[in-house]
């Protein structure tokens, strides 16, 4: 790992197909926005924070600088380092990171940010080092938000014509150049944007639900409840058909305001700025009924149950 540099700029240059110097507004500001949230996404992971100012745009193209500062001007260098190295990552084509290994990475990430910048000062930055390359492919695989970010700016720059390829340069405070460009073709740009915002899905083996409006007519309609988990109602359907019947049949002392205990399959995706929103929900297993004082396991809960028992008993003898 060599040591930091004092650099806290970065500067992204657009190549165009011919010698003008001017771009359409909406795509730049979309791109200037989308590289904007990308910054401020790793400071807040990272804990700092941060102030990012634009300098007068340059010809070339169309060049701009971002400067990055924050109250140690040395953490406005590792900053900009790694805003390099997490723009130019190409992301997963597959969101399926684990939320929990998310919080110990980003947790590992602080700590070793605030190691760095109670080491640095005059006497001794020269010997400060960060592994900026593993510090960057962390928040790249770790963050939704970065990800989707990242995927919408170079999404836009896909469908504007004009853009041949772009780069991102890391500068110092006289803007002399530190490591060499980092160039990305317009033919790779599709690396780096999601084929999809699909999440996996998520299951919740002990779910509560307080029936709302049940539906037990023939169709694809939702019925509604409250959800424990979060504290709020939700339109779900019901995919548990034995349930249903003995509903009808009146095998199950059901009515409105009855609480279910279910496994329930939350789907998930992507919203636009990077948030994880709950797309749908579906009740796959009916386990128990709550009607009043009284809770009835479910036959299919019964069974659900010797199952997990005879797993368990199977495994305990290896």
């Amino acid at each position: 790992m060599a040591p930091l540099s004092l650099f806290h700029k970065l500067e992204l240059h657009y190549f165009f197909t011919d010698d003008t110097h001017t771009m359409d507004a909406a795509v730049r500001n979309k791109c200037e926005a989308e590289l904007i949230a990308v910054a401020s996404e790793i400071a807040a992971i990272l804990g700092i924070k941060i102030k990012l100012e634009t300098e007068p745009y340059k010809e070339g193209g169309l060049k701009e600088k971002f400067r990055i500062i924050t109250k140690n001007r040395f953490l406005s260098g590792i900053l900009a380092s790694i805003l390099s190295g997490v723009i130019t990552a190409v992301v997963s084509h597959q969101l399926n990171s684990d939320t929990d290994l998310d919080e110990l990475q980003k947790q590992k990430l602080r700590l070793e940010i605030k190691k760095l910048e109670q080491e640095v000062n005059e006497f001794n930055r020269a010997h400060a080092t960060l592994d900026v390359a593993k510090a960057a492919d962390t928040l790249s695989n770790y963050s939704y938000k970065i990800v989707k970010h990242t995927s919408n700016f170079y999404k836009t720059l896909q469908h504007y014509s004009k853009v041949t390829h772009v780069s991102f340069t890391r500068l110092n405070e006289q803007d002399d150049e530190i490591g060499q460009p980092k160039v990305l073709q317009k033919k790779d740009f599709g690396q780096f944007i999601l084929d999809t915002d699909e999440l996996p899905s998520v299951l919740d083996e002990q779910a509560q639900i307080k029936i709302i409006s049940p539906v037990l007519s023939p169709g694809p309609y939702k019925w509604k409840g409250f959800y424990a988990a979060t504290g709020e109602p939700i339109d779900f359907y019901m995919k548990d058909e034995d349930f249903k019947r003995d509903i009808i049949l009146k095998a199950v002392s059901f009515r409105s305001g009855s609480r279910i205990d279910c496994r329930l399959e939350v789907k998930r995706k992507l919203s636009e700025t990077g948030l994880v929103i709950h797309s749908s929900y579906a009740v796959l297993t009916v386990l128990s009924v709550q009607d009043g004082q009284a809770t009835v396991e479910t036959p299919q809960g019964k069974k659900l149950k010797r199952e997990k028992e005879l797993l368990k008993n199977q495994l305990a003898l290896f």
